[in-house]
């Protein structure tokens, strides 16, 4: 089109001419720009009119209805996905924390042999010698033995049930089960079965407070379930030596009682055919 034409319109002039029978006939005429004039005042007649009638009257929360339920329900989405995302980032640290102190337990646990200035610095916490309370007369007994006939095997070791009480669950490695269970009441006191160094002790989701000892010689125990921990890593302990206090912590506990576990070069054995009387 030739845009000569499209300013032409400025000089066409719009008629109206109604058609009434019981009137006489009239035209009116409006010229381009008071059309154009006319039609900007109507539009914003309505406009003013729409704007002051979602303003002042509750007409708006029905047209907004949905739209502000979709929007708060997506504000609770989006809350719950980050409550989510926070409890997962603290699980995933959690278990990688307990993954890497397992790594090391059994790295510890599983070496055959090890250079004795290791355990001399095990000796020693922070500069200051770790107390050797507690023990079992066998204990003194047979360091008596072995200062003065010798010990006749380097590879032997004994071992002690670590709980006064009666074995309620027994050592089941079908079913899972890799030690055996002892029925004792809560704070009762858990004493190490063999002298050792503790390579592991720590909260677990499944075991609750978890102490590990190495024995030096290919065994290592594991002690489940306690209340409190009175042992920390690298601590060396005797035999006899009260370690922990008996309870029900760990998701897996149903009741007050200790999970005691001996294992041989990464294979679980039965408690109860190592303990001595």
């Amino acid at each position: 089109m030739d845009f000569k034409k499209l300013l032409e319109l400025r000089n066409s002039a719009i008629y109206i001419t109604p058609h009434f029978h019981d009137m006489e006939t009239k035209r009116w005429k409006f010229s381009f720009w008071g059309t154009v004039a006319i039609v900007a005042l109507y539009t914003f007649i309505v406009a003013l009119f729409v704007a002051l009638i979602l303003f002042l009257t509750p007409a708006k929360d029905f047209i907004f209805t949905f739209e502000s339920k979709e929007m708060a329900a997506q504000k609770e989405r989006v809350k719950e996905l980050e409550t989510k995302v926070t409890v997962l980032e603290k699980e995933v640290e959690r278990y990688v924390s307990e993954a890497r102190k397992l790594k090391i337990a059994v790295m510890m646990g599983t070496k055959d042999t090890v250079d004795a200035s290791y355990y001399d610095s095990m000796r020693a916490y922070k500069g200051k010698q770790v107390p050797r309370e507690g023990g079992s007369i066998y204990t003194a007994f047979q360091m008596l033995i072995d200062k003065y006939f010798g010990s006749a095997s380097p590879d032997t070791t004994y071992f002690i049930a670590p709980v006064k009480g009666v074995i309620v669950n027994n050592f089941d490695p079908k079913n899972g089960h890799m030690g055996v269970d002892y029925a004792v009441a809560g704070n009762t006191p858990v004493i190490a079965s063999a002298g050792g160094t503790v390579i592991f002790a720590d909260y677990t989701i499944n075991d609750g407070n978890k102490i590990i000892i190495d024995h030096h010689n290919k065994y290592i125990t594991i002690y489940k379930h306690c209340s409190s921990l009175l042992k920390r890593e690298r601590d060396n302990v005797v035999q006899g030596e009260t370690i922990a206090l008996s309870g029900k912590s760990g998701e897996t506990s149903s009741g007050y009682h200790l999970h005691f576990e001996i294992w041989y070069n990464n294979k679980a054995v039965d408690p109860s055919k190592l303990l001595i009387k």
